[in-house]
Parts: C-alpha cells; structure tokens; sequence
C-alpha cells in the first residue's frame, strides 16, 4: 500500500500527511525535535516517514500540474526510514509503519481488514485506542509487555454472520485481536531480526521501570533489544456496526 499526494507545497503535504495520520495511521508525525530527542536519550532510535517522487519533478514543480486528472509528478508516502544514531538502517513498508503506531500509542483511528474464513472477509473501523507498555530485565533478558486496547464497529462484510447476535461481535472481535497481534508481532520481530535498533522505544520503558537494572545495559540496549521477550496482547470490542443487514453476497446464486 501507498499514499500518492499531489506535488504541490510544503503545506499542503503536511496537511495531507496530518489527515491520513488521523484517519488511518502511517505517518510517524515525528518532526526535528522528536529527532534530536531519540538521538541523544537513552532507549530509543529515531524513524522518519519517507516520500519520493513519482514521475517528473520538474513538471510536477508547474500550477498546471494540480490541475490535472493524472498529474505529472507526485508525492508518494510509502515507508518508514529507521537510523542507528545518525545512520540511515533501511525502511519498512506502510503497514509496519502503522504497526509501529499501534506501538507509539498514536493510532487515532483506522481500518482493518479481518479474515473470517479462507475467501470471506469483514472490514473494522478501530477507534478509540490505547496502548501501555510494560519493561523490565530479567537475568539481564529484556521483557516487554505491549497492551493494546480498542474499540471497532463492523463497516461492511461478506462473512457469514448474524448481525443481531451478540455472539458475532465477541467471535469477530477476537479474531481481530489476534490479527493485530499477529501484525504488530511480526514488525517487532522484522526490526529486531534484520536491524537490531530500538525504534519503539522499549528502552526508555525498561528505564522509567526498572531504572537501576537499565543503567547497567544502557550503552549496548539495542543488543538487548534485538535479543528481547516481546509478548503483544490485544483486547478489541465490537461496539456495533455501521451496516444494517447480511452481506448481499449471500444472496447471490
């Protein structure tokens, strides 16, 4: 997945970028002062969100150019670039960059798509999050508990479910649940495995929690880090749903 703006200026992308921050996560919102902050405290690394250009950067430099239905340049929003100190590490894609988010505490809202059965789907509209983390070392093991909370309503579906059953929404919920700690254990794991540099900020959480032990780990963290116990722990409720009846798929012959 990607995000296309039209080149136009600075602005109007930040403004953009701040709409889809709010309506479905993906831009860190991180600016120079979150930066220099993850670059000189302890527990963190930085990130940046990344965009390139797609098409002709000096035709999409014109006026003429936001006036067309297929314009020549855009501004395409598509990864998150991850540092080690002051040295670029690679990027993540859109999805892990909400998956971080998820982390961050920074999820005003969003969209997921849930798999009920190998063909059917149900898509959610999460709102109302929270995430608390939980850091301590154990015989000098990092141990991380990462508790998210969400409420969702139900935006539309071709699964088979009955929809003025309470059941439905305990059922589809739980399986929401564990897709989300699917997801955001597998970024965990893809950060730690191929790059070994704490961008969530586990570090400062194992600092503010258990600050005598931290101290004696500080200056390699990112080794424990890459080497930690990380557990996700989801809790999601279905509220109710924003359609009205059973998927017309069902009706189809």
């Amino acid at each position: 997945m990607t995000y296309q703006f039209q080149k136009s200026t600075s602005l109007k992308l930040h403004t953009q970028l701040d709409t889809m921050m709010k309506d479905w996560g993906g831009d860190p919102g991180v600016r120079m002062n979150d930066v220099i902050t993850a670059w000189t405290a302890p527990g963190r690394q930085p990130v940046m969100a990344a965009v390139r250009i797609k098409g002709d950067p000096e035709a999409g430099a014109s006026a003429e150019n936001m006036m067309k239905v297929t314009p020549d340049a855009l501004v395409v929003l598509d990864s998150l670039a991850i540092f080690k100190g002051d040295k670029l590490e690679g990027f993540l894609t859109l999805e892990d960059s909400r998956n971080y988010l998820w982390i961050q505490n920074k999820i005003n809202k969003t969209s997921i798509t849930v798999k009920c059965s190998e063909s059917e789907y149900m898509g959610l509209r999460v709102y109302d999050t929270r995430t608390k983390i939980k850091g301590k070392l154990e015989n000098g093991k990092a141990k991380i508990n990462v508790k998210i909370r969400a409420e969702a309503y139900i935006d539309g579906t071709h699964c088979n479910n009955q929809l003025d059953k309470a059941k439905t929404y305990k059922e589809s919920g739980e399986t929401a649940q564990k897709q989300i700690n699917e997801m955001v254990t597998k970024t965990i794991e893809k950060v730690q495995q191929e790059y070994g540099t704490d961008i969530f900020g586990f570090g400062e959480d194992v600092l503010r929690q258990d600050y005598q032990n931290f101290k004696k780990v500080q200056k390699n963290w990112d080794e424990k880090f890459a080497d930690a116990d990380i557990n996700v722990d989801t809790t999601l409720i279905i509220r109710r749903t924003g359609i009205r009846t059973k998927s017309f798929l069902k009706e189809v012959k």
